[in-house]
């Protein structure tokens, strides 16, 4: 059997917390853009692969439909477009999802002071 339970008596002293740091508008832009950075390298990596792929079936569909076999030349140049276009909608999308957070340290900043 488990025996009584001894509870310790209740403190009636007041703990008084550590004043908490305000982040300044610099700090905000600054994590703000380390966040987009990160954000921006993440869905690039992940567009990347499909950009790639979707660039060399619509490169691979219309040589097939052609009858030209000239792919040895032409895939690489569609996996490079690839590369590009996976950067460019990585980061189109992060600044879409970030846009939101972006425009409401624009409006701090421009905010008239009390």
């Amino acid at each position: 059997m488990i025996g009584p339970i001894e509870e310790e008596p209740m403190s009636t002293e007041i703990e008084v917390a550590e004043p908490g740091a305000v982040p300044t508008l610099l700090e905000r832009e600054l994590g703000l853009e380390h966040q987009l950075l990160v954000s921006s390298v993440k869905l690039s990596l992940i567009a990347i692969p499909i950009c790639v792929a979707i660039w060399l079936g619509m490169v691979s569909i219309a040589l097939a439909m052609a009858g030209s076999g000239n792919f040895v030349v032409v895939l690489p140049m569609a996996g490079g477009i690839g590369i590009i276009a996976g950067v460019f909608f990585g980061v189109w999308a992060a600044f879409l999802g970030k846009a939101h957070d972006l425009e409401e340290l624009d409006r701090a900043v421009n905010r008239p002071p009390a």
